[in-house]
């Protein structure tokens, strides 16, 4: 190699490892942690003059501020009142629905007190008796009473026994018992009512039986022997 090249070499060499000492130098300067400028104070000139003694400046605090709130993107008001005007056409027709269930429940049990009714007045016509018709419609009725008291108490017992029963057969054997219960109770109690009626009406009528005077009847002689022949008997 001419002495040329060997410069060259050598100067190259030397503006490499000067870049990569720049490099490292740069590198090291951006990797420290920034501080603040430092303010040189100036000493003040001694007077003569005494200092105040000055009270501490009142730190403030610090303004607090609201967090900013963000608006509800997902807030629909066309949502809230269609949801709104669903609830109130489903409250409408519940509304409806009660009161359609209502007065056919009411028609019903008129229509079942109207038959009750006249099977007591038909059942009364035939005995020829106003009791039997009053008794049919005692019987009739609380057997109708009995009815719900014999599904209520069969539902408990099935909770209480915890044998559950499904509601058709609930339902079925509450209306045997509960029917059969009240017609037997009150097949009873017309019964007590009439024989109580009937002690009443004997003690009232042995209390006002008429006092009959028994006076003695004086005997009467008939004469009995034949009368002669050509007379008559005497008026």
């Amino acid at each position: 190699m001419s002495t040329r090249g060997r410069l060259l070499f050598t100067t190259s060499l030397a503006l490499l490892v000067c870049l990569c000492l720049i490099a490292r130098t740069l590198a090291a300067v951006a990797a420290q942690p920034s501080q603040p400028a430092t303010q040189t104070i100036l000493p003040e000139p001694a007077t003569s003059q005494p200092i105040a003694a000055t009270a501490p400046a009142p730190i403030a605090p610090a303004a607090t501020t609201a967090p900013a709130t963000q608006p509800d993107d997902d807030f629909a008001p066309g949502l809230a009142i269609f949801a709104l005007i669903v609830l109130l056409v489903l409250l409408f027709f519940a509304l409806i629905a009660l009161i359609l269930a209502a007065i056919v429940g009411i028609a019903l049990l008129i229509l079942l007190l109207i038959g009750i009714l006249s099977l007591s007045v038909l059942f009364g016509v035939l005995k020829r008796s106003v009791s039997a018709a009053a008794k049919a419609l005692t019987i009739q009725l609380l057997a109708l009473c009995g009815i719900p008291v014999g599904i209520a108490l069969i539902w408990v017992l099935s909770h209480l026994l915890h044998r559950p029963i499904p509601a058709v057969a609930t339902i079925f054997l509450g209306i045997l018992c509960g029917a059969g219960s009240g017609a037997a109770v009150g097949y009873l109690l017309t019964k007590a009512l009439s024989l109580l009626t009937a002690a009443i009406a004997k003690r009232l009528t042995s209390k006002t039986k008429p006092v009959t005077a028994h006076f003695p009847v004086s005997p009467q002689v008939v004469d009995v022997s034949p009368l002669p022949p050509g007379e008559h008997p005497a008026n």
